[in-house]
């Protein structure tokens, strides 16, 4: 008798199972095996974050699966909540383990470096939905199953956020599978023992409401789940501050940034002429889609050990310093502090004056109810069903808290030197302080700001 289930052990979900005897979950086992899903396993999922937490090695490939477990489960929440839709319930799940099928190698890094040598800024989510409809090995698979299905498939991960009712919103949306997977592998594979998410806990908290305006069908939290919601979001800034943008991954980025800067200003054709990198030749604008599918991550590697022994000096450290990852030095200022704004003002004015120095200076917030994602909503049976956006009746104001992000990223060469400035300007406001309480100071000999023994600067 021919074998009616197949498992996938997976360190997050357990055993993730699929029915061959379903018609979906057998196509969904087909696609699994396809060439273009199995590349997934060689595009670590964070990237270069590996560097930093060299537990996490986990792929794109693994996290694709999860995904489709975690959309799995929403729909069949919202089966048991009483309001199943086959046909949405279909395109949902391959969506869901189709949506990362487009990521390039070290992902948001390779978009960066496209749009900088070929000048098109496509995003991972276009190249998916090309992948999808237009590769053979997709596409027949999915129209097979049903009529221009690899069309709803396609259209379900490029939605826009205010098209996105009850079932695109498992694919992206206030609670989505994607999120729901990655929160928790991240965190996991990175050994990060705080910032918990506990998805049982947010799935027992949703709900169904139907909008007024449009008359169509939204997640929403039951209000007496509320406070967890809100702890929810805050391990969630947490997470992104401590993994996603994490400094020495920035580092490495901005490495990077500066090796293509330097060599997108030579002869790129001629640079980068290996013809069995893929990357190489995506590089000098052959943007093909049998190209992309043939990326890697190892083919950043490769390219980098090659450029390294470069005849061009200037190439050949540019490529050295990130493969020694040795680049930047980083100086992070506290931003909690009443003296933060003139602190932050202060290192600017000091280390602009050094070649080479970049600074990163963003905000996290734990919920903005009028940014990409989609708002959420509270729903309190306990008064008719009405319908609260969050912000509106938060506990812990939600909306407010944000972590602030402010840091100077300075060439390992250049970083005494900043030291020293930055030593020097310090000292002066201390003496300019000192001088708004004692006047009399001003009569003293000049101030030594920095004691240096050797008659250096």
């Amino acid at each position: 008798m021919a074998e009616t289930n197949r498992s996938i052990t997976d360190p997050v979900h357990g055993f993730i199972k699929f029915n061959k005897n379903d018609p979906l979950e057998h196509l969904a086992l087909d696609l699994i095996d396809t060439k273009a899903f199995q590349r997934l396993r060689n595009i670590q999922q964070l990237g270069v974050v590996s560097l930093i937490f060299p537990s996490a090695t986990h792929t794109r490939f693994t996290h694709s699966i999860g995904t489709f477990f975690v959309a799995r489960e929403m729909c069949d929440l919202v089966q048991k909540l009483g309001y199943e839709d086959k046909s949405k319930r279909d395109t949902t799940l391959i969506a869901a383990l189709l949506h990362d099928i487009g990521h390039g190698p070290h992902s948001h890094i390779f978009e960066r470096i496209m749009h900088k040598a070929t000048g098109k800024n496509k995003k991972h989510e276009l190249w998916s939905a090309e992948i999808i409809t237009q590769h053979p090995e997709i596409s027949n698979l999915l129209n097979n199953y049903r009529p221009n299905f690899a069309n709803e498939v396609a259209n379900y991960i490029t939605m826009n956020k205010d098209e996105r009712d009850l079932y695109p919103s498992i694919i992206s949306g206030a609670f989505d599978a994607d999120r729901m997977d990655y929160m928790i592998r991240d965190r996991q594979m990175c050994g990060i023992s705080g910032s918990a998410v506990d998805k049982t806990r947010i799935m027992n908290s949703l709900d169904i409401y139907r909008d007024d305006k449009d008359n169509k069908l939204y997640f929403g939290i039951k209000a007496n789940a509320q406070s967890q919601i809100e702890e929810y979001l805050t391990s969630r800034m947490n997470l992104y501050s401590e993994i996603y943008r994490q400094k020495r991954e920035f580092a490495y980025t901005l490495a990077v940034d500066n090796f293509f800067q330097i060599a997108l200003k030579k002869n790129p054709q001629h640079l980068f002429d290996n013809p069995h990198n893929p990357l190489e030749k995506m590089l000098n604008g052959e943007m093909s889609l049998d190209n992309y599918l043939k990326t890697r991550d190892s083919n950043f590697d490769e390219l980098f050990v090659r450029m390294a022994e470069s005849n061009d000096p200037e190439i050949a450290l540019a490529a050295e310093k990130i493969l020694n990852r040795n680049a930047y030095e980083v100086k992070e200022t506290m931003t909690t502090t009443k003296d933060a704004d003139a602190k932050i003002k202060q290192t600017k004015q000091v280390l602009s004056k050094i070649e080479g120095v970049a600074f990163e200076e963003t905000t996290i917030k734990a919920y903005n109810p009028n940014g990409k994602e989609m708002p959420i909503k509270i729903i309190d049976n306990r008064d008719g069903g009405k319908v609260y956006e969050l912000s509106e009746v938060s506990i812990n104001n939600v909306q407010n808290l944000s972590k602030r992000i402010f840091r100077a990223y300075i060439p390992q060469e250049q970083f005494e030197k900043a030291q020293t400035l930055l030593k020097i300007s310090e000292n002066k406001q201390k003496y300019y302080a000192q001088l708004k309480y004692a006047p009399e100071m001003k009569t003293r000999p000049a101030l030594l700001f920095v004691q240096n023994p050797k008659g250096r600067a």
